[in-house]
């Protein structure tokens, strides 16, 4: 959805899914990754971060409007072992406003974790015009 900084959304809502994504993400070319998440309780959460931590300088985190969406507390939680910076947002909207403020151009922005997640980015992020 941008080019600089790059935004990049997939739904990777599973541990394949998570792979792909992270063995796409290092063919790109960018300064820092800061990644969007937002997961369902529902799903191997911790199949998904093994992946995709690990790539990250940041992590936002917020639970999509769902009921079946782990709360950003409980990703929070769990991504403690992975010693990546990680903070709770109140929505998606509010974590992707967050990423692009904090983002500089040579960055990329990955929003990954559920379909539901990269809907609601969609919807935040469709007035954007990159470079």
């Amino acid at each position: 959805m941008g080019k600089r900084p790059l935004i990049i959304l997939d739904a990777a809502h599973n541990p394949d899914g998570a792979r792909s994504l992270g063995e796409a993400l290092k063919t790109f070319g960018f300064r820092r990754l800061i990644l969007v998440l937002g997961i369902m309780n529902d799903k191997d959460i911790e199949g998904i971060l093994n992946r995709l931590a690990p790539l990250s300088d940041v992590i936002m985190v917020a639970a999509p409007d769902t009921p079946r969406a782990a709360s950003a507390e409980v990703l929070i939680e769990r991504l403690k072992r992975h010693k990546r910076p990680a903070r709770p947002y109140p929505s998606v909207a509010a974590a992707c406003r967050a990423a692009l403020k904090e983002a500089e151009r040579d960055d990329a922005i990955c929003v990954t974790g559920s379909i539901y997640t990269v809907g609601e980015a969609r919807k935040c992020l469709r007035g954007l015009k990159s470079s």
